[in-house]
């Protein structure tokens, strides 16, 4: 099966998403990355699907916290730590 995407798009993704200051914090953001960079539009699925399977990528998201959590604990949680 031939990928769409093109070997030029792959590097640039390969370097975006191995920089520690410059993730993507979605794969919306990474389909407006690539169409703004590189001028092509690619569905969101074939891009999504082409970074999973290529760079493992999975997008993290924070638990929610408790709406009562006191700061003063989670700051001296912090200090222990």
């Amino acid at each position: 099966m031939k990928r769409k995407i093109t070997e030029e798009v792959h590097d640039g993704l390969s370097e975006r998403l191995n920089d520690q200051e410059q993730g993507f914090l979605s794969y919306v953001q990474a389909v407006q990355w690539v169409k703004e960079t590189y001028g092509i539009e690619y569905k969101y699925n074939t891009l999504r699907d082409y970074m999973i399977d290529f760079f493992g990528t999975k997008i993290k998201q924070p638990r929610k916290s408790h709406i009562k959590k006191s700061q003063e604990a989670v700051t001296d949680f912090l200090k222990l730590t």
